[in-house]
């Protein structure tokens, strides 16, 4: 439930105080949403009992005017030091980097070592920033050369590259 818009708004701006965000996001079309919310969750089980509890979260969405819809972030980071282009931009970074972590542990084998010798884990653990870095090259340069409507997820493209 929102609580709070930290954001004001001119003209006939549709208040959202006291309604669910999925409820109104779909009527907004507002370039950023930045709101604080309410939300209920179940505690973990202790001692046989679950209890509810509420928590409050900034909400920011911004708009992506291609998909025509909101890209939404709930976050802990304060309004004064991150404005919601910002948010977007770290967050998309961060996925970003959590994309890259995934790509290293499923196709470079980084999630299990054979070893416990420090040296060996560092030379695989180079040989697969290598080997990303070489796949990730190949890839800039496929994508170059091909025509504007083909796309190589980046996931599928290691794979590719893995298995040759």
């Amino acid at each position: 439930v929102i609580t709070e818009e930290l954001r004001e708004w001119r003209g006939r701006a549709i208040p959202l105080e006291g309604k669910q965000i999925h409820d109104v996001v779909d009527d907004l079309s507002r370039k950023y949403i930045d709101v604080e919310v309410e939300a209920e969750f179940k505690r973990g089980q202790y001692e046989g009992t679950r209890s509810l509890d509420t928590k409050r979260f900034r909400v920011v969405g911004v708009r992506d005017s291609d998909a025509d819809d909101y890209h939404l972030y709930i976050t802990n980071l304060p309004r004064e030091e991150f404005f919601p282009a910002d948010l977007a931009t770290l967050y998309r970074c961060r996925w970003e980097v959590e994309t890259l972590f995934r790509e290293l542990k499923t196709q470079y084998e980084l999630d299990e070592f054979d070893t416990n010798d420090p040296d060996v884990v560092k030379i695989l653990l180079y040989a697969a920033l290598l080997s990303l870095l070489v796949s990730r090259e190949l890839l800039d340069l496929v994508t170059e050369q091909a025509d504007d409507e083909i796309v190589f997820p980046p996931e599928r493209w290691a794979a590719t590259f893995r298995s040759h």
